[in-house]
C-alpha cells in the first residue's frame, strides 16, 4: 500500500488521519490486495452493496408502514406528498380556472442543478457547451440552457450566460 503521505485530501487541505490509514492498511492485508485498483474496487463493492441493503430496508419499512413502495415515485418528495395526503385523508381539487393551471403549467421547470467553482467552470461547463456545439443536430432538437451565475472566491460574480449566448 503506498505510503500515509500519498493520501492527501486536496478539498480539506487535511493529511490522512493515524487511525484511517491503519484501518485500510487492515482491510489491505487481511483482503491480500496487490494494487490500488483491488482496493478501489472493494470500496465500491462494499459501497453499493451498503447502499443496497439500506434501500432494501428503507423500501420494506415504507410498504410495512404506510404501503407505499418507493419504487413507484421519481422523488423522496413525492413520495412524502402522497404519504401526507394518505394521512390527512385531504382530497385534492381538480384545477378548473385556466389561469390557475397556467401558472404551475409555466412554473414547471427541468434541467440541470449544481454548484461549482470557478476553476472548474472554466474547464467543465465551457467544455460541455463546446462538446454540445460538436454534436450533429440534424434531425434532431436540442435544447441548451445556461442561465447560470457562479459566486466567485474574490466575491465577484462571473456570469457564463453572455459567453453561452454569443455562441450561439
Amino acid at each position: 500500500m503506498s505510503p500515509k503521505d500519498a493520501f492527501f485530501n486536496r478539498l480539506t487541505n487535511e493529511s490522512l488521519t493515524d487511525a484511517d490509514y491503519e484501518r485500510a492498511l487492515k482491510v489491505w492485508n487481511y483482503y491480500g490486495m496487490k494494487n490500488l485498483q483491488q482496493h478501489h474496487d472493494f470500496y465500491l463493492t462494499t459501497d453499493v452493496l451498503l447502499r443496497t441493503d439500506m434501500f432494501v430496508s428503507f423500501r420494506g419499512t415504507m410498504l410495512k408502514a404506510h404501503g407505499l413502495d418507493c419504487l413507484h415515485f421519481p422523488s423522496l418528495p413525492s413520495m412524502t406528498l402522497q404519504m401526507a395526503l394518505m394521512i390527512t385523508d385531504v382530497e385534492l381539487d381538480l384545477i378548473t380556472d385556466l389561469d390557475m393551471y397556467l401558472m404551475f403549467e409555466f412554473g414547471i421547470r427541468g434541467g440541470l442543478t449544481m454548484l461549482v467553482s470557478c476553476k472548474s467552470v472554466n474547464v467543465t461547463l465551457v467544455q460541455t457547451i463546446r462538446r454540445y456545439l460538436t454534436i450533429d443536430r440534424t434531425n434532431r432538437h436540442h435544447i441548451l440552457h445556461t442561465g447560470t451565475v457562479i459566486r466567485c472566491t474574490r466575491r465577484a460574480r462571473c456570469t457564463v450566460y453572455r459567453w453561452a449566448i454569443s455562441v450561439f
